[in-house]
Order: C-alpha cells, then structure tokens, then sequence
C-alpha cells in the first residue's frame, strides 16, 4: 500500500486512533467547514437592487406585478409579458 498500514494507530490527544479514522475525522471537519462557509455566504443579505433609470424600474416593476399575476392562473390562460403595454 502506498499510504502505509491503515490499521496503524495514531495517539491523537491521548487517544489511540486507526489511522483511517483520522483521514475520515479530516475529510470530516474540512467538508463541515466548506459546507458551514458556504450556507453562511448563502444567508447573507444582498445588497438592494439599484436601477439606472426610473423606466428600467416601472419596467421592472410591471413584469413583476404580470408575473405574479400570471401565477395565480391555469396555464392554458397564462399570457406573455408585453413590454409596451
């Protein structure tokens, strides 16, 4: 084996472990704290929304009100957005 006996034991803070244990304890806590970092830039808050101009805002405004409009209908009544109206 290249790694060496995965049996050997390891005195880790007084304690005897096997050595795949630690590898498993390692890949562990590394995996925790990737996953730990990454929901926590998840839940951040995100900075608010600035528009150029007051038309992209009324545009956006108005795609969100026909959106959600949109939603509360069966499908076969659901119409595009219509950005001139």
């Amino acid at each position: 084996m290249a790694g060496g006996n995965p049996y050997e034991i390891f005195n880790v803070f007084g304690l005897k472990i096997h050595r795949y244990r630690v590898v498993l304890y390692t890949v562990g806590i590394y995996a925790g704290i990737y996953y730990s970092v990454t929901k926590y830039n998840q839940l951040k808050a995100k900075p608010p929304v600035s528009f150029e101009s007051k038309q992209q805002e009324d545009y956006v405004k108005r795609y969100i009100a026909h959106k959600e409009h949109n939603d509360h209908l069966p499908a076969l009544l659901r119409t595009k957005f219509d950005e001139r109206i």
